[in-house]
């Protein structure tokens, strides 16, 4: 794949260039417009790119490239035993399974199993959490 710059793109944090605007659903969408001009949605990036199309799957390449590799670090680092991906990203299986062979390629240990995986909770974690801790606070 031929070398792209890619801005630090601002990030709801105040920062910007941090890991979740490119790994994010909202990330592969930028990307996208980014390589191609393109608005589209992250499942239908993913859907053309399961469908076999070119400029999708170039967004592709260039996010696992760009997130796979920080993920190996962590990894490396700390050792978690798995990588959950919630949010938008967590309803595309085949992006996270090609996402966890570029990881696991990249980590020190070599494992036979998925390290990055569909979270539980994809799309309402959030949500879920906050209720959770109301409850647990005696707020409910």
């Amino acid at each position: 794949m031929p070398p792209f710059d890619v801005p630090h793109f601002a990030c709801g944090c105040g920062l910007s260039g941090c890991l979740d605007t490119v790994g994010a659903a909202r990330g592969i969408e930028r990307l996208h417009r980014l390589l191609h001009g393109a608005d589209l949605a992250s499942t239908a990036i993913v859907a053309a790119w399961e469908s076999g199309d070119g400029a999708a799957a170039q967004t592709v390449d260039l996010y696992v490239e760009l997130v796979a590799q920080p993920l190996a670090l962590v990894i490396n680092i700390v050792g978690p035993d798995i990588i959950p991906v919630g949010g938008g990203m967590g309803n595309a299986p085949v992006l996270i399974a090609r996402l966890d062979a570029a990881v696991r390629a990249r980590i020190l240990r070599r494992i036979d199993r998925p390290l990055v995986v569909p979270a539980q909770l994809t799309v309402d974690a959030g949500l879920i959490g906050a209720a959770s801790l109301g409850f647990s606070e005696g707020l409910a």
